[in-house]
């Protein structure tokens, strides 16, 4: 599991996080105690893989919308309640 946060120059902000090598599924993507959304993870060239995005001001369809501080804030990463990943996000 990875993250990947990005806070633009223009105040925006874009949270990724990225799964590869973990059984296809659906997994639950969370800032804080908060569910936020679902990660699709998908068996493609004999690699499983998924993603999900988050943005403040989403630019794509696939991008949702991150309406939450994420600075300061807990993100994880669980299935069938049964926590996967979690990784704590510096302070703002």
């Amino acid at each position: 599991m990875a993250v990947q946060y990005e806070g633009k120059s223009n105040g925006f902000e874009k949270l990724k996080l990225t799964a590869r090598n973990r059984p296809d599924g659906d997994y639950d993507a969370g800032v804080g105690a908060v569910v936020q959304g679902t990660l699709h993870a998908i068996v493609s060239g004999g690699e499983t893989a998924g993603e999900i995005e988050f943005e403040d001001d989403p630019d794509y369809a696939t991008e949702l919308l991150l309406n939450l501080p994420v600075l300061g804030q807990s993100i994880s990463v669980s299935q069938g309640g049964v926590l996967l990943f979690e990784r704590g996000m510096p302070g703002a």
